[in-house]
């Protein structure tokens, strides 16, 4: 029961996980030509905005819940021996610290979008530190793939 749990979890976390990228790359594109033609910040930015963050948010919910909560298949029975092993370090220590590090970054960017007046600075804002986000998630994912390629 626990692996299903689990491998439901999983699931749920992939697909948000890529409905998240997908939504930051959308509203990553529109800050940055916002911030170049200097355009208004609608209330369609800031709906987009909000969503970005609470995808991180429940994001970092199932994160937490699968990795406290819910056993593994490979359960490990410290973070001592998730060091030792690069897959499992990966998901114990880089992965976790990675994402709740990029999620504070956009809650930076996200109360400095809400302290400005000025469009273009919303934008400037937005690309600025929900850009850094989801670079901090891409590196993340990158290390993850290329240890899968080394260590498959």
């Amino acid at each position: 029961m626990s692996n299903n749990l689990f491998h439901i979890f999983i699931s749920i976390h992939v697909i948000t996980s890529s409905i998240f990228l997908l939504l930051g790359f959308y509203v990553l594109a529109r800050s940055g030509w916002g911030w170049i033609m200097d355009i208004s910040f609608t209330p369609t930015d800031k709906k987009l905005d909000k969503l970005f963050l609470i995808l991180l948010y429940f994001e970092l919910l199932l994160g937490i819940i699968m990795f406290f909560f819910i056993k593994r298949p490979d359960e490990i029975s410290s973070i001592n021996e998730a060091v030792h092993q690069s897959s499992l370090r990966y998901w114990a220590v880089i992965h976790f610290s990675s994402m709740v590090f990029a999620l504070f970054f956009c809650q930076i960017g996200w109360i400095f979008i809400n302290r400005t007046k000025s469009s273009r600075s919303k934008f400037k804002y937005v690309f600025i530190y929900y850009g850094t986000g989801i670079l901090i998630t891409l590196v993340t994912l990158g290390y993850y793939i290329s240890q899968k390629i080394v260590n498959p």
